[in-house]
């Protein structure tokens, strides 16, 4: 029996650790979706020469299905395959603007949607954990384990500020902080796939937890869940 994992939450709650975690325990494959809007979203700064400091009215007007169909061959040909170097520009705060902006966008969605639920309904060995929005809402909607990671802001501000010092990224907590709320608000408030919990997800508060006991729990619910 193979069986699909979905672990969802806002930017920085822990959720790419936590399902790296359980696709390593489990030995299980593992797909992180928010990386495929990074990378869509490098694409398209790179084709677009868009500024490094994210700024919505610089984005391209008009935006065509050319540009769409572009980053979504870059992201094709990405997946899994990020340098460190790479990996360093895919984590960068601004390239999560302007991924959270661009995955806003129907376009986009629809775009890298097929590429996503591809990869859910491949025929893994046992399992596949997926990691990132709307997860277990759009994408594998009837996936047998829905985790939803919550953190508060603060505690994902700290958490995103050690994990780029950690890369050699230096950044500054409040910048940090007030990024994570604005793109909280973005993510929350967009028209195209909200963050939400699905109704069936358990929701965790990861704010005064370590990954440990985290991963504990949640490999404790997917325990229940094998045969």
């Amino acid at each position: 029996m193979s069986i699909i994992v979905c672990i969802d939450g806002p930017a920085g709650s822990g959720k790419g650790t936590l399902a790296r975690g359980v696709a390593a325990h489990f030995a299980w494959a593992y797909l992180d979706t928010g990386a495929l809007y990074r990378q869509f979203a490098v694409a398209l700064i790179d084709h677009f020469g868009l500024p490094t400091a994210f700024q919505a009215d610089a984005a391209p007007d008009p935006f065509t299905q050319q540009h769409v169909d572009i980053a979504r061959a870059a992201v094709e040909q990405a997946i899994g395959a990020a340098t460190p170097a790479e990996d360093a520009r895919l984590r960068a705060e601004s390239t999560g603007s302007w991924a959270s902006y661009f995955a806003a966008m129907p376009p986009v969605r629809a775009a890298l949607l097929d590429l996503q639920r591809s990869y859910a309904h491949a025929r893994h060995a046992s399992g596949v954990v997926l990691d990132g929005r709307d997860t277990g809402t759009v994408i594998a909607p009837h996936a047998e384990v829905k985790i939803f990671l919550e953190a508060t802001p603060e505690a994902r501000a700290m958490r995103r500020k050690e994990q780029l010092l950690a890369k050699g990224i230096k950044s500054d907590y409040y910048e940090t902080l007030s990024a994570i709320i604005s793109r909280d608000h973005a993510d929350r408030t967009r028209a195209v796939a909200p963050l939400i919990a699905a109704t069936d997800a358990h929701v965790i508060d990861s704010s005064h937890q370590s990954i440990e006991e985290v991963l504990n729990e949640t490999i404790t619910l997917i325990q229940a869940r094998l045969p």
